[in-house]
C-alpha cells in the first residue's frame, strides 16, 4: 500500500491522531475515578479499566491480525475514536465513561495495527506522530489550564 501525501503532511496526521490518542488515555483514570466520587460509593464503573487489554486481541491469531490491520479496519476505528473524544457531551456519567472507553480500547487497537504493520518508514512516521500528539497535548494543558484541553468547550462548561 503506498502512503498518500508528503512526509511533512503524514506526520501531520499522525500527529493529530496521536494527539486524539493521548487525550484519550489521559481522560479515563479522572473520568473512572473521579465521578463515582461525587456519589461517595463504588459503582462498578472502575471495571471500565479492562479497555486497556483490548490489544490482547493480536493475541488471537495471525487471522485476528490481519483483520485489525486491515485499512478499512482501523478507518472505523479512528472514527470510534472520535466517540470517544465527543463523549464530553453525553447526558450522564455512565454514557460519558461507556463512551470513552469505546474511544479508549480502540485507540490502543489502532496504535497497536499501525506500529506493528505496513514499511519500516510508516511505522516510523506513526511513532514519531504520537510523540508529537503527547506533546501537542502536554503544551495544550499548559496553554489551557485543563486536564483535557480536548474537551474544552465553554459553553458546556458554563452550564
Amino acid at each position: 500500500m503506498k502512503p498518500i501525501g508528503s512526509f511533512k503532511t503524514q506526520l501531520a496526521c499522525e500527529s493529530m491522531i496521536g494527539y486524539t490518542y493521548w487525550s484519550l488515555v489521559h481522560g479515563l483514570g479522572p473520568m473512572i475515578w473521579f465521578y463515582p466520587l461525587n456519589e461517595l460509593d463504588i459503582t462498578g464503573y472502575e471495571l471500565f479499566v479492562v479497555v486497556a487489554f483490548s490489544p490482547m486481541l493480536f493475541l488471537f491469531g495471525e487471522g485476528a491480525r490481519s483483520f485489525l490491520s486491515k485499512k478499512a479496519v482501523v478507518n472505523f476505528f479512528l472514527l470510534l475514536m472520535l466517540v470517544g473524544a465527543s463523549s464530553f457531551h453525553a447526558s450522564s456519567t455512565l454514557l460519558r465513561l461507556v463512551g470513552l472507553s469505546v474511544g479508549v480500547g480502540v485507540a490502543f487497537i489502532v496504535q497497536c495495527a499501525t506500529w506493528w504493520s505496513g514499511t519500516e518508514q510508516q511505522r516510523r512516521i506513526h511513532f514519531w506522530g504520537y510523540v508529537l500528539g503527547f506533546f501537542a497535548l502536554v503544551a495544550s494543558r499548559i496553554w489551557y489550564l485543563s486536564m483535557t484541553p480536548l474537551w474544552n468547550d465553554h459553553k458546556s462548561n458554563k452550564i
